[in-house]
């Protein structure tokens, strides 16, 4: 019986290989830790995962703090100019969220090529922050859910 092996993306592998760099340095640096200040090599590294994990909160708790503060209001803000300057059609059906929306802007034919480009990139510009991680992919997906709530409001719609 075959058994099916996961496929990793080239940013999974990049990541993976990332990954596995840090952790030979911290191996390195634990190993010549414990030989210089004759401890054991596990606690060295304990302590270092722990340094770590310690700093990686630390990192976290200030990235949301940012996010809420800041670069929320900001990165609506410059979605919003997108929509705008590329002159995207109003929201024609209420439930569609900015997935649909530009989907059916990708597949319109009656709009101009133009604009159905600019809503692949669009796509593409939500994807890559994705690629980034699941965090980053749901606040640049939460943004963009508002500056489309911002320029073509549900209410407005009829259909």
């Amino acid at each position: 019986m075959r058994t099916k092996v996961l496929a990793m993306t080239t940013v999974e592998v990049r990541q993976f290989i990332a990954g596995m760099f840090s952790l030979a340095v911290y191996i390195g640096v634990a190993w010549a830790a414990s030989q210089f200040f004759e401890v054991t090599f596990g606690r060295v590294f304990g302590a270092l995962l722990a340094a770590r994990a310690f700093f990686g909160a630390i990192e976290t708790a200030a990235g949301v703090l940012s996010w809420r503060l800041f670069g929320r209001r900001a990165t609506i803000s410059s979605l919003l100019e997108v929509l705008r300057a590329n002159n995207f059609p109003q929201r024609s059906h209420k439930n569609d969220n900015l997935s649909n929306y530009l989907a059916r802007i990708e597949i319109d034919a009656q709009l101009p090529e133009r604009i159905r480009q600019a809503a692949k990139e669009f796509e593409r510009l939500l994807s890559v922050s994705e690629s980034q991680g699941i965090l980053a992919g749901m606040r640049m997906n939460s943004a963009g859910e508002a500056a489309l709530e911002a320029y073509s409001t549900r209410e407005n719609v009829t259909a």
